[in-house]
């Protein structure tokens, strides 16, 4: 599932989601929805990929060129700019700087190694760098078009950082002829302040929107006291304490950039 092409096409044993028992479907569930989730993610990715040739799926040499210690590194690889997925292995080397377990949201300071918690639920490691920006939608069970009425942004501060979410009708090659949009995201920490930045959306495809709401999920070390958007207070904000995210509501993003602050 956290490949660029995921295919069940396993007839060798008994894998196939509809024999599976009640443990493993529940498993396969939870990866299903997970890759759905993802899909702006890995869509913007490969649109990155498809302009410059840098692949969506890295190997970690060449994600981290400068250490020949990677080059014997077979068990994991990058997942685009901010994932890093480990298989068929019983330990993660995790690369300089800081990390965060996607499931538990532990942080992890590398460089360092340590062993894989392979559960009912979660088949390997998967761990999200510092200065993540993560768009996501809603899960669903199939894709009708390259975009969503509803956009999620999961972010993991650091000094700074951005991504680029790509996106067009989904369907046609109108792509090809610059039928497509383009939202730069950006988040940059100075102290206790984080600015995350949803820019004006630059492009046109059939079928656009004129404008979409976002959510943040923002991992923070405690609660914000104050959550701005736009410079006034933010109308919708949670805090979740379990999890240290806050989660803020972004509405009407379109050509205009949106600018939220959590001090």
């Amino acid at each position: 599932f956290l490949q660029t092409w995921a295919q069940e096409n396993n007839w060798d044993y008994w894998y196939q989601p509809w024999l599976l028992n009640e443990k493993n479907t529940a498993a396969f569930r939870i990866y299903g929805q997970l890759r759905y989730k993802l899909l702006p993610y890995l869509y913007s990715s490969a649109a990155e990929a498809a302009l410059t040739g840098y692949p969506v799926m890295r190997a970690m040499p060449l994600a981290y060129p400068d250490d020949p210690a990677w080059d014997a590194c077979k068990t994991q690889y990058m997942l685009g700019d901010f994932l890093l997925v480990a298989a068929f292995t019983k330990e993660v080397r995790v690369p300089a700087g800081a990390w965060h377990d996607f499931w538990s949201g532990q942080r992890v300071e590398g460089p360092a190694t340590q062993p894989v918690e392979v559960t009912d639920t979660r088949g390997g490691a998967l761990l999200v760098k510092a200065g993540a920006i993560i768009p996501t939608w809603p899960p669903c069970d199939h894709v009708e078009k390259g975009w969503s009425p509803e956009v999620g942004l999961l972010v993991y501060p650091a000094a700074g950082s951005a991504f680029t979410l790509h996106e067009d009708d989904g369907t046609s090659l109108g792509y090809r002829k610059g039928e497509f949009a383009q939202t730069r995201l950006t988040c940059e920490t100075v102290g206790k302040k984080v600015t995350l930045t949803v820019g004006g959306r630059k492009g046109r495809y059939a079928g656009m929107p004129a404008a979409r709401d976002f959510t943040a999920s923002v991992r923070l070390p405690a609660k914000p006291s104050a959550v701005a958007l736009d410079g006034a207070p933010a109308a919708e904000f949670g805090w979740d304490a379990a999890t240290q995210v806050a989660t803020v509501k972004i509405p009407a993003c379109g050509d205009k950039p949106r600018v939220l602050t959590l001090e």
